[in-house]
């Protein structure tokens, strides 16, 4: 059953609200950007190109003086288009699908890259700077560890968003909109 596109209204609205302020609450400006660039794509609609055909009416030839044959000219224009509901819905999963999910997804698939294709030193092991839902909120005192790639790190972000990642499945389903591998969010290993 798909919902109407009164509720899809409704709750595209409810969870942008609820990122915002969430986003604002916890500091996290990268996920409040993508969701601005969400809105601004929204309100920007989706460029449509349309010809429009427009009949001149060239006067008189002064010579002769009879009216001349008439004559049609096209012109190219780009107009826009506003979203449906929907796509308006599956815009902003793809969104929420970036902002929470994709980082320790793309973390999962570098580490697995490193180990497949690498030999990692233990003693100069190099760990880049990344932030991943959910770290330091279990156990971790050092704050340096919470921006750093690690299979705990990873799995801890892979349980805080693991919810999400099963609602944005659930609510491209019910809206009837393109599915997503984001529910694929489990351990490579």
């Amino acid at each position: 059953m798909t919902i109407s596109n009164d509720e899809v209204t409704k709750l595209v609205n409810f969870i942008e609200e609820k990122v915002r302020s969430e986003a604002t609450e916890q500091d996290k400006a990268g996920i409040a950007e993508i969701i601005n660039q969400w809105r601004s794509d929204i309100e920007i609609g989706r460029q449509v190109e349309r010809k429009v055909t427009v009949r001149q009416s060239p006067g008189l030839d002064v010579i002769a003086d009879v009216p001349r044959s008439r004559r049609a000219t096209s012109g190219d224009f780009i107009g826009r288009e506003d979203y449906e509901p929907t796509e308006q819905l599956n815009m902003l999963l793809g969104a929420l699908g970036m902002a929470y999910l994709a980082p320790q997804m793309m973390a999962q698939q570098f580490m697995q890259a490193i180990e497949d294709f690498g030999v990692i030193d233990e003693d100069a092991e190099v760990v880049p700077d990344v932030h991943l839902v959910g770290l330091g909120e279990i156990g971790e005192s050092d704050e340096d560890s919470w921006s750093k790639i690690s299979r705990a790190n990873i799995e801890q972000s892979r349980t805080k968003t693991n919810r999400l990642s099963l609602l944005l499945s659930e609510l491209s389903k019910e809206a009837g909109i393109k599915q997503r591998n984001f529910p694929q969010n489990q351990d490579l290993s």
